[in-house]
């Protein structure tokens, strides 16, 4: 527990517990990326929270990809022999892309040519598949002067394929953690996931998923690799194959994360009552990289019967060099009146950002809880 003094009364505060989905630096670490947010001086603003808002979130939502469908890049030498594709859902939409176009030849099952219904001009590449014919190995032939790009959609399947990443921004070096599930009418489905995360550097880590009791499937790949030019977000790439009712079925889609250098850490947050009865949160900083720095926070307090409730939420930044460094906003008086909340206060949703590389470094649902 920690003990503030500012202009007035004490409040002790104690710092929340780091939990699942935190984002939380064990240190400070320099980053080369150059910062692109000019030099200024200290700023800081408040604004007052609707009371009937129920859509706050102290942690963001996960973002699920869904796909019911799959893409691959191929050669143009590849088109020309014949790409395979598994085909799940009679009347499937196929789109091939490449520089110059594509131009389609034929679609064959089994030998067979099979009729396609054109979309667009002839060199857009895209084309349904006639629904008669069925579902099964297909293979599609062409001419391309480049890498083509080949999409299957098969709209109207039962097969899903859902795909996230535990968290949307990690430190470098840190784990993103993966979870897929590939379903079938609303079941689990046996298969294999692969996932892929890119680095803007051009690295690729590889990790095939482990399946779990619930029948989903989970993994995790290091961030490993230059963060590059600033804000470039990371691509994971999910690939599912399996086989449902004895057909094969493939489904592939992608997120995306944001990695970050931990170019300062919070030491701690405190909370003391001004005179006048205003709040005045601090941020201590550890920074290894001068630029300018941003601390934001949601102020609650409790109504007549104790249940928190936001009042507030507030930003402060100023231009900090390396060392031990401090970010400290305050919470008026009229603002905390109008809300008709009392205390004990928190802090919640509290992140830090290095606003000139675009990295978010500290980021905790509950980041202070009063004690009194």
């Amino acid at each position: 527990m920690r003990c503030f003094t500012f202009l007035a009364v004490l409040l002790c505060m104690s710092s929340g517990t780091a939990a699942a989905g935190d984002i939380v630096a064990s240190a400070a670490v320099a980053s080369d990326v150059t910062p692109s947010a000019p030099v200024g001086g200290p700023v800081q603003f408040t604004w007052p929270i609707d009371q009937a808002a129920d859509d706050l979130d102290e942690r963001p939502a996960v973002h699920v990809a869904q796909s019911t469908g799959y893409a691959q890049t191929v050669t143009a030498a590849e088109l020309r022999r014949g790409v395979a594709l598994p085909i799940a859902q009679a009347g499937a939409f196929v789109k091939l892309s490449a520089d110059g176009g594509v131009a389609v030849h034929a679609v064959h099952d089994a030998g067979r040519v099979v009729a396609l219904r054109r979309v667009g001009a002839a060199s857009d590449g895209a084309f349904i598949l006639d629904p008669a014919a069925g579902v099964g190995a297909f293979v599609v032939k062409g001419e391309a002067s480049g890498p083509v790009r080949v999409d299957v959609l098969e709209r109207g399947s039962e097969v899903v394929l859902l795909a996230s990443a535990d968290s949307d921004v990690v430190l470098r070096g840190d784990d993103v953690v993966v979870r897929a599930r590939l379903l079938s009418g609303g079941q689990a489905v046996t298969g294999r996931v692969v996932a892929r995360l890119l680095a803007p550097d051009g690295r690729v880590v590889t990790r095939t998923l482990t399946r779990g009791d619930d029948g989903g499937y989970h993994g995790r790949l290091p961030a490993l690799g230059a963060i590059g030019p600033t804000g470039r977000p990371w691509t994971v790439e999910f690939v599912a194959d399996a086989k449902v009712s004895g057909r094969a079925v493939r489904r592939t889609t992608t997120t995306a994360v944001a990695v970050s250098v931990p170019t300062a850490r919070l030491l701690g947050t405190g909370l003391a009552r001004l005179s006048g009865e205003g709040l005045q949160a601090e941020f201590r900083l550890e920074v290894a990289s001068a630029g300018r720095y941003a601390a934001t926070a949601l102020l609650y307090g409790r109504n007549r019967e104790g249940q928190l409730q936001p009042i507030a939420v507030g930003q402060t930044a100023d231009q900090l060099a390396p060392g031990g460094r401090t970010l400290a906003l305050r919470f008026d008086a009229a603002t905390i009146s109008a809300s008709g909340l009392r205390g004990p206060f928190e802090l919640r949703d509290v992140r830090v950002v290095d606003q000139g590389r675009m990295f978010v470094v500290h980021r905790q649902a509950r980041g202070l809880a009063a004690t009194r």
